[in-house]
């Protein structure tokens, strides 16, 4: 060890290695002057040397040999286990790579149209995200159209006027398009867990417009005292308290919880202010019409 100390010392000096050299020429000599200053502890520290430089070599060398008795690799010299998972029943699995960046939605719904036009009963990863983005699309307008339905059909037997049924869907419709622009102005994307906040907003809202209605029915008239009533409070109260109860959700840790809770606090406040101030608007046309 000192012998090789000496030479890296000559080397060092001629000034024609690279500063690796140098390096390990300050190691070795700290290292002999450890061993010179304590011996007691020298065979502890040549255990430990040994440990570092030589405890992988006997796994190396035994990789160095298997790698010199490599076979050709083919079909019937695979392992079992692995050519379970892309040989079947006569069928190989191919895996398909994209060009594109699949994070991006659109990118992601090219890349499945391009590979089921050449193989149409292809799956994956992308399939499965793309079906179910249907499917969840699918459930939504579904709900939407049934909450639509049934809402209508409800206020068609419970009201007496049958065109009140009109005054209390529009500000409804036209504060879930409100929401939706509302969306769009600061940015905050639909996903799979608030898009069905829409239609549940419809059931939350509806009655806020009954209760409106049925005030304004009952005085037989329309001026500022339907804005000051008992029945206007009521609904801001009670819309104040559904929004308590839906917007803590806004602050939970799961993104696709806190959007719902988000989406549903907009399209709350949105109903309360189409009701107080759209309805109120159409049924004093319409009062005065009469």
């Amino acid at each position: 060890m000192e012998s090789f100390h000496h030479k890296l010392n000559e080397l060092v000096e001629t000034g024609t290695v690279s500063a690796v050299y140098g390096d390990l020429h300050r190691s070795m000599g700290r290292f002999l002057e450890t061993l010179s200053a304590d011996k007691n502890s020298q065979r502890h520290l040549l255990g430990e040397l040994e440990t570092s430089l030589l405890a992988n070599f006997a796994g190396r060398m035994e990789s160095l040999l298997q790698s010199m008795n490599a076979r050709e690799i083919n079909a019937e010299t695979l392992p079992p286990e692995l050519t379970a998972r892309w040989y079947s029943d006569g069928n190989y699995r191919l895996e398909i790579y994209p060009k594109e960046n699949l994070m991006d939605s659109g990118a992601m719904r090219r890349f499945v149209d391009q590979v089921r036009a050449e193989v149409p009963d292809s799956i994956g990863a992308p399939v499965v995200s793309i079906e179910a983005g249907n499917a969840v699309v699918k459930a939504f307008n579904q709900a939407f159209l049934y909450a639509v339905t049934v809402i209508t059909l409800l206020l068609l037997v419970l009201v007496d006027r049958k065109v009140d049924t009109v005054y209390i869907l529009v500000p409804l419709l036209l504060a879930a398009l409100y929401t939706g622009a509302f969306c769009v102005l600061f940015d905050i994307p639909l996903n799979f867990a608030n898009i069905i906040a829409l239609p549940l907003l419809l059931g939350i809202g509806v009655d806020n417009g009954i209760h409106i209605l049925r005030r304004a029915r009952h005085n037989h008239r329309l001026d500022h005292s339907l804005l000051s009533s008992s029945t206007s409070r009521a609904v801001v109260f009670s819309a104040l308290t559904t929004i308590a109860s839906f917007g803590n959700l806004a602050f939970s840790s799961h993104v696709g919880t806190a959007s719902m809770g988000l989406l549903l606090t907009i399209g709350i406040t949105m109903t309360l202010v189409c009701t107080l101030v759209v309805l109120p608007g159409i049924l004093v046309n319409h009062m005065h019409a009469q």
